[in-house]
């Protein structure tokens, strides 16, 4: 069971354009590319709690399990000029977390509490651990999560253990072992840093450590259970309950998404921790998909009752209606193949797609299996020859890489699932005392790297805020800032990323049709058009509002063009036809342009195709000057179509 439970995790974080968004997604009904990126889920390394052999104190050098760090702040941040008086409260000591207590610590706060429920990260130097890349998820980092690590002046220490991709090798449906297109980006601001995330969270404890001692106070073990406000608007505090572990005996191994949550059985396999209260004047949630504080909110916010002209808050969920598993690869490439390129393949029918990413510097790969959740192969214990043929057959370039032990292993071990959609609105806060931030504001499906991104630019946000009016106006209008500032973005973020989502004919006319109409549109007036969706989430400083509003007037630009020319073409006919009743020309009329329309999609568009192949249509002069063997030697580069990554 302990080997079934090994998984490594891709992030494919390589963004382009119009040109490019054919390599990043299969056809509805199947996803885009596959990018693992929630801030929030900790690797198979770290784990549950099992028996406390007694209550234990949180701090103190003697305790492996709870640890304290600071340091002087960053240069430019005033020290002690902003500091809050009584116990901030972090939950969740992820990526997210740790970036929140650093960014607060670096404006002068002190009493700064971070609680997660798990163990305490590997050493980021070690390399005994590393060196194992199945065992590790990976996160991409574009440039909306440099920026911010920038911004907190942290990014270096976190580039050294990154891995650069500078471009992507793709197979078409079809496509032979030498048919691989490569592309090279040669005009990004940004490329892509993949780091396995329990690295990264190594990476920030350290900081933490070594530079903000005496002002966070981190605590593994802690499970955030209830909380309750001292007054019913939020003001003035609250008390929270928290569950306290001995982590130092470990259990079962957390799962690598944080999607994957704890069952039932397991639960009841495990003594209960010992329950403590704790006083926060600021309790801030950065507990990810888990989303205990905000359930919580939304119990608290429908006691409490809603107003005429207030909404209560609530944390909206989407039904999946596109569920898909995943199994983890780990991979060594052959001489031959570069170590720096995000590699992906797929089957025309969309049964099944592989991505992969490097995870280390030496070759070292993690690739993702990604198979529709009804699939007969998408379970525990499944048939590794029937896996084998069905790799040997659709993707024989992966299959060769994968030595039998290994597709045993893969075959055996439990499949994992993509989160589902989920927002919260209409604010991301309760009073003065509480705030969300990263994925417990906006969960999405990893397929474009956006999760960890921007939640780092939530925290980067939530900093300008204090920076703007903690010292006049007080917190909650700080946290009131924050909310208009960001919950339209969280909102904004999911929607976009759920229409690239859809199945079938949802996915069509939500994804597949869009992206050939701003094609084709962008390429007669880019002055009036504005790139596809998926560009255009790439581009420095466009808000994910931004581009939702962008897309609504093009589509009304769009309707209105192909609506003009339909009626132009219908008035010149007319003239000429003046004997035919209206209602047989209007027929005519629309018969003859739909079939003409439908030729023209037929040539784009086959029978399980998917939009990277539509888009790859679209574009045959583009990619019939750039196709190299996949073999090859890498020096051939092109042109993105994009200027920056996530």
């Amino acid at each position: 069971m302990a080997e079934n439970r090994w998984g490594c995790s891709l992030v494919m974080a390589i963004m382009v354009g119009a040109a490019e968004a054919f390599l990043l997604s299969p056809a509805p009904g199947s996803p885009p590319s596959l990018l693992l990126s929630s801030s929030s889920a900790r690797g198979w390394t770290r784990a549950w709690a099992r028996t406390t052999s007694g209550p234990r104190s949180l701090r103190g050098p003697a305790n492996q399990w709870a640890c304290s760090a600071s340091a002087a702040a960053v240069e430019g941040k005033q020290e002690g000029t902003s500091s809050r008086e009584g116990r901030t409260a972090i939950i969740g000591a992820g990526p997210t977390g740790l970036a929140t207590a650093i960014m607060l610590a670096q404006r002068g706060w002190r009493d700064i509490h971070v609680y997660d429920r798990l163990s305490p990260p590997p050493n980021p130097d070690d390399d005994n651990v590393w060196s194992d890349t199945a065992k590790f998820y990976l996160i991409g980092i574009g440039g909306r999560g440099q920026r911010a690590l920038k911004n907190f002046g942290i990014w270096d220490d976190v580039d050294k253990y990154c891995t650069t991709v500078v471009g992507r090798m793709d197979w078409a449906p079809g496509a032979g072992e030498d048919e691989g297109i490569e592309r090279i980006f040669t005009d990004r601001p940004y490329l892509t840093k993949v780091i396995a995330r329990d690295r990264l969270v190594g990476v920030l404890e350290r900081i933490v450590k070594e530079k903000y001692a005496e002002q966070v106070h981190l605590h593994y073990g802690n499970e955030l259970r209830t909380v309750a406000w001292k007054d019913k608007e939020g003001k003035g505090g609250c008390e929270f309950e928290i569950e306290e572990f001995d982590v130092e005996t470990l259990s079962t191994a957390r799962p690598p998404t944080s999607t994957i949550t704890i069952t039932g059985g397991e639960r009841s396999m495990m003594d209960k921790g010992r329950m403590k209260k704790v006083n926060a004047k600021l309790l801030i949630g950065a507990d990810g998909a888990a989303r205990t504080l905000a359930n919580v909110m939304q119990e608290e916010s429908e006691k409490s009752g809603q107003g005429i002209f207030k909404r209560g808050f609530r944390v909206v969920r989407y039904v999946d209606d596109n569920q898909r598993i995943y199994k983890t690869i780990p991979l060594k490439l052959p001489k031959g193949w570069r170590g720096d390129l995000n590699y992906s393949a797929r089957t025309q029918d969309g049964r099944i797609n592989i991505d992969a990413l490097p995870a280390s510097p030496n070759g070292d790969y993690c690739a993702v299996l990604l198979l529709r959740a009804n699939d007969p192969l998408a379970a525990a214990n499944t048939d590794p020859k029937e896996l084998r043929a069905l790799m040997d057959k659709n993707l024989p370039q992966f299959s060769k890489l994968i030595d039998d032990e290994a597709l045993g292993a893969i075959a055996a071990k439990p499949p994992s699932r993509l989160p589902s959609f989920r927002y919260v609105e209409p604010y991301l806060h309760r009073g003065d005392s509480t705030v969300l931030l990263g994925d417990a504001i906006h969960t999405v499906k990893p397929y474009f790297g956006l999760g960890v991104n921007s939640a780092f630019e939530d925290v980067q946000r939530f900093g300008e805020c204090i920076d703007k009016h903690e010292s006049g106006a007080g917190m909650e209008r700080v946290l009131s800032e924050f909310s208009d500032i960001r919950a339209g973005e969280a909102k904004a973020l999911v929607k976009i990323s759920r229409g690239f989502d859809r199945p079938g004919l949802l996915g069509f006319f939500s994804f597949i049709l869009p992206i050939i109409l701003d094609g084709i549109f962008n390429k007669l007036a880019p002055k009036v058009f504005g790139q596809n969706t998926i560009a255009m989430l790439q581009q420095e400083g466009m808000t994910f509002q931004g581009v939702r509003d962008r897309k609504r007037r093009d589509r009304v630009l769009q309707v209105l063009v192909i609506g003009t020319f339909f009626f132009t073409i219908f008035k010149i006919v007319s003239a000429v036809v003046q004997a035919l009743p209206k209602a047989a020309l209007l027929a005519i009329t629309v018969a003859f342009f739909g079939v003409l329309g439908g030729m023209q999609l037929n040539k784009i568009l086959k029978p399980g195709m998917s939009t990277a192949d539509v888009i790859a249509s679209t574009e045959k002069k583009y990619l019939s000057k750039n196709k190299q063997p996949a073999s090859g030697n890498g020096q051939v580069s092109a042109e993105s179509a994009s200027k920056s990554a996530n």
